[in-house]
């Protein structure tokens, strides 16, 4: 019965806005989130790392480069956030004490533990979601540099690292013909 109801209120929307043309193409894809766990190699390969979790951190443009050699894309913050309110969150509220919702993010495969990248630019910035806190906001996308120095060389340069100073976590999307 809700199925119905839904349909007829798209049916409505539909009708009534004067772009068809760009609800139609928005019409005709879905998209479907892909598996969260993404191999060590393929993370290493383009850039990214393991957390401790064994979920695939990485900068914006190496977060990227992974979603599209396993036939993804990033999502937009619009996907992000509608998996917020999916789950019962309220975007940019205070989501921590609300049980439901914190189950619900982890049952859906998202995580507490970082912020993920989402595709949306805003200049040299990129939208960000943190699914613990149910809170958006803004990221450089530009600062890919290695955080924490584990050791130099007799001239002082860095031989190795532990971390990525702006690494994220990211979910790929696949878009799927309806």
């Amino acid at each position: 019965m809700y199925r119905g109801i839904g349909i007829i209120i798209v049916l409505l929307l539909v009708t009534s806005c004067t772009n068809h043309t760009s609800i139609k193409a928005k019409e005709n894809f879905i998209f479907k989130w892909m598996n969260p766990k993404i191999k060590k190699n393929i993370c290493h390969a383009y850039g990214g790392r393991l957390s401790s979790r064994g979920d695939c951190v990485a900068g914006w443009e190496s977060a990227k480069d992974i979603c599209d050699s396993l036939g993804g894309m990033l999502p937009s913050q619009t996907l992000l956030t509608k998996e917020i309110v999916n789950c019962g969150g309220v975007i940019n509220q205070n989501n921590q004490s609300n049980d439901t919702y914190q189950q619900c993010y982890h049952k859906e495969g998202f995580n507490s533990g970082r912020s993920y990248w989402s595709s949306t630019k805003e200049e040299d910035e990129v939208w960000t979601t943190n699914f613990y806190s149910g809170g958006t906001g803004l990221s450089s996308r530009k600062k890919n540099l290695v955080g924490n120095v584990l050791s130099t060389d007799i001239l002082g340069r860095v031989t190795s690292v532990n971390m990525l100073s702006n690494a994220k976590l990211f979910r790929c999307v696949r878009k799927i013909k309806e």
